[in-house]
């Protein structure tokens, strides 16, 4: 019943949509019907800085924490209906119990606050919280810091120290499933897994930001990639493509990105790009698709000027490094990956405006493009849905992707 009363609903405001309410530009003439329509937007009664929006079954959850020293209303989960962006409920936390990150599985978020790990059904919240794990005892030094958590195949990944924990999240409370251990000298992270081994970011020494491979059955490190020693040195992701994986980094001289994999039964890196005066930004294994590794990076003008700079998308043949695209989207300040539908998805931002854009990979033309008005800040995509939240003027939009479908 909710899936036909939604479609009804969608299928009304595609009506409207074409009656020009909102800027669309299709370049592909062959496109039937707008390849983004706006289905709903929201004005939110507070600041939208650092708010991110998560798709979930039947809601749209929004997440923001600027930390302990801020006003209790600023530590705060909202829910919306997906269906016209109601507000079905805010949760707001106690001043003194920080939101430190939280995760989404089937209906139910689980929250990070303090040494502690709570549960809620976000389609019937009753105001009420349910502890699922208490994290001291997994500390082995009272100063070990935490990385995070992440869901993954049903399982809840915590990092504390030199550590990464698997819980069961299908279970009422904390069932230890697995522990992993690292030599490193700070937090260790969860990247990605695949059914033989675990990816996990960290600090091989101090400053040498490293990517550890981690088998499954044995527990010990297979494979490892260490940068060299440099302040700027960060890993940003990585992700299996298969038996492969991907990651991508950043230094002082830019940034770069990794393909490594099995050769004659040991993992060897098999081509790395280096990108000099590039950042480049890889946040979601959907930027690894049909063998291509799809980059937005931000390009600097000038090595004088910090300020000077545009961006940029990169289409890479995953089996050899080769550029087959490198689109240049002129005087944008930032580009962020949204999805692929058999197009790369990406939004751009500009001085004044921002667009949601689909670009060609064979020519690197803009197959759409769809303006939204000022600068957009977090988004989330799930199923041919889009939302996003606006940096300035504090709504929320949901948007339905058709064309590439």
């Amino acid at each position: 019943m909710r899936a036909k009363t939604q479609i009804r609903k969608i299928l009304v405001v595609v009506l409207v949509i074409l009656a020009n309410i909102f800027p669309y530009t299709s370049v592909k003439t062959e496109a039937k019907m707008p390849a983004i329509v706006r289905l709903w937007e929201r004005n939110m009664d507070l600041d939208a800085t650092y708010i991110r929006p998560i798709i979930m079954d039947s809601s749209i959850l929004l997440y923001r924490d600027l930390g302990p020293y801020c006003c209790p209303y600023l530590h705060l989960l909202y829910s919306l209906n997906i269906d016209n962006g109601n507000e079905n409920w805010r949760y707001p936390t106690n001043l003194k119990d920080t939101i430190y990150d939280i995760a989404t599985f089937e209906n139910d978020v689980y929250i990070q606050k303090g040494d502690e790990i709570y549960y809620t059904d976000v389609s019937e919240f009753d105001g009420y919280e349910y502890t699922y794990a208490d994290l001291k005892q997994y500390k082995e030094n009272p100063d070990d810091k935490y990385s995070g958590i992440d869901i993954s195949y049903n399982k809840l990944w915590v990092g504390i120290g030199k550590n990464i924990f698997t819980f069961d999240v299908t279970a009422a409370t904390q069932t230890l499933i697995q522990k992993y251990s690292v030599d490193i000298s700070h937090s260790l992270r969860f990247s990605d897994e695949n059914d033989k081994y675990v990816l996990c970011i960290g600090e091989k020494d101090k400053r040498n930001d490293s990517v550890f491979m981690i088998d499954k059955a044995t527990g010990k490190t297979t494979w490892e990639f260490v940068l060299p020693w440099d302040i700027n040195n960060s890993i940003g992701n990585a992700f299996f493509m298969e038996d492969n994986i991907v990651l991508s980094y950043r230094n002082s001289e830019g940034g770069g990105i990794v393909f490594a994999g099995p050769e004659n039964g040991e993992y060897k890196v098999i081509w790395e790009k280096k990108l000099t005066s590039v950042w480049p930004q890889m946040e979601s294994k959907e930027q690894i698709k049909e063998g291509k590794i799809f980059i937005p990076y931000i390009q600097r003008d000038s090595e004088e000027d910090d300020k000077s700079y545009h961006a940029k998308l990169m289409c890479l043949e995953a089996s050899n490094g080769e550029v087959l695209q490198d689109i240049d989207v002129k005087e944008s300040q930032y580009m962020n990956f949204i999805a692929f539908e058999k197009n790369p998805v990406v939004y751009e931002s500009f001085k004044d405006t921002s667009y949601i854009t689909a670009y060609d990979i064979k020519d690197g033309s803009k197959v759409w493009s769809y303006q939204v008005p000022n600068q957009i800040g977090g988004v989330s995509y799930r199923n041919g849905m889009i939302c996003f939240q606006n940096n300035d003027s504090v709504f929320c939009y949901c948007l339905m992707e058709y064309g590439q479908k």
